[in-house]
């Protein structure tokens, strides 16, 4: 007879994007045996919850019984400017737990280029900063 053990864990996904680029960030619960009853994300900021529209979609995810997972994820349909923490919330039944909120970082970067005028005739150095 073989044992199982499962213990609850949320495994955030921090993403690093450009400016203005649209980014999924996700959650990964996992050491569950049945669907969510509740999955939902806010901005860290204000701890206001985001709702589906213009600027995000939010899918709760389904359970995956291979892995004993289920992963919800945010996209943030038109980008943003500068960093950025959301929190996904999530809750089970299972486990007695209600609105276990976790920090997902969205990382942005912007890059940007030196005019430099090249000749053919000698090698070049072309930078790019970050």
């Amino acid at each position: 007879m073989t044992l199982t053990t499962l213990t609850f864990a949320v495994e955030p996904k921090p993403m690093e994007v450009k400016e203005a680029t649209p980014a999924v960030l996700s959650c990964v619960i996992t050491g569950i045996t049945e669907v969510l009853s509740a999955a939902s994300w806010t901005d860290s900021s204000s701890d206001v919850a985001l709702t589906d529209g213009d600027d995000f979609t939010i899918v709760a995810g389904t359970y995956n019984p291979g892995t004993n997972s289920q992963t919800t994820t945010l996209t943030v349909t038109n980008g943003v400017s500068a960093d950025s923490t959301f929190s996904c919330k999530v809750s089970s039944t299972e486990w007695i737990k209600v609105d276990e909120k976790t920090s997902v970082s969205l990382n942005v970067f912007d890059v940007t280029f030196e005019d430099k005028a090249v000749s053919t005739a000698q090698p070049q150095t072309i930078t790019c900063s970050m």
